[in-house]
């Protein structure tokens, strides 16, 4: 639902802008139009390209091989309770009986609470992660760029923005930027 919102918001956004610098706008009726200079880039792509996006995957790689592997033993305890359940139901009275198979539904519920708060945090952890690339390739590429091109607006080509005509893509030429750092950063550790 907050999704469908976003986009919403956003495309009516996109829209309006849209139609500033198809229409053009004036201060006071009487001056000229401006046109707003729009372009779009592919963010996922060149997030890809970040030196510090292998860094960020693997710490993140290793986040989750964590947690499973918490997981795993929290499941293997479980089965455990629960083999040593049904090996010794036979011989349990009826009250001893309720109360273990208690146990076992709260130990249970208790896994899939910890298995929903795992994949939350995991999630949670993505998206900060993907907001700090971000950041990164805004304010070292994408920030420099527009404003040495007098760029007025740069949209990210993950918001559902269809494209037409490739000049106003400025992805190519973001890609290129990063490689040439990429370069340079992989001369100046080679110096070292």
């Amino acid at each position: 639902m907050v999704k469908k919102n976003k986009h919403f918001l956003l495309l009516s956004a996109c829209a309006a802008l849209l139609s500033l610098s198809i229409k053009g706008f004036s201060t006071n009726g009487n001056a000229p139009a401006e046109y707003a200079k729009i372009v779009v880039a592919d963010y996922e792509k060149l997030l890809q390209m970040l030196p510090e996006f292998a860094t960020t995957e693997q710490e993140f790689s290793n986040y989750l091989a964590s947690q499973q592997e918490l997981q795993r033993k929290q499941i293997a305890d479980f089965q455990k309770k629960l083999e040593e359940y049904k090996k010794n139901e036979k011989n349990l009275s009826p009250e001893e009986k309720k109360i273990k198979e208690e146990n076992l539904s709260r130990d249970e519920a208790d896994l899939r609470r910890t298995a929903m708060d795992m994949q939350r945090k995991a999630d949670e952890r993505s998206a900060k992660d993907v907001n700090i690339l971000k950041d990164i390739l805004e304010k070292n590429y994408v920030d420099p760029y527009a404003k040495n091109n007098k760029i007025d607006i740069v949209l990210n080509s993950e918001s559902a923005i269809k494209v037409y005509n490739k000049k106003f893509d400025i992805t190519d030429n973001l890609a290129e930027l990063i490689k040439k750092n990429n370069n340079k950063v992989s001369s100046s550790t080679a110096k070292k």
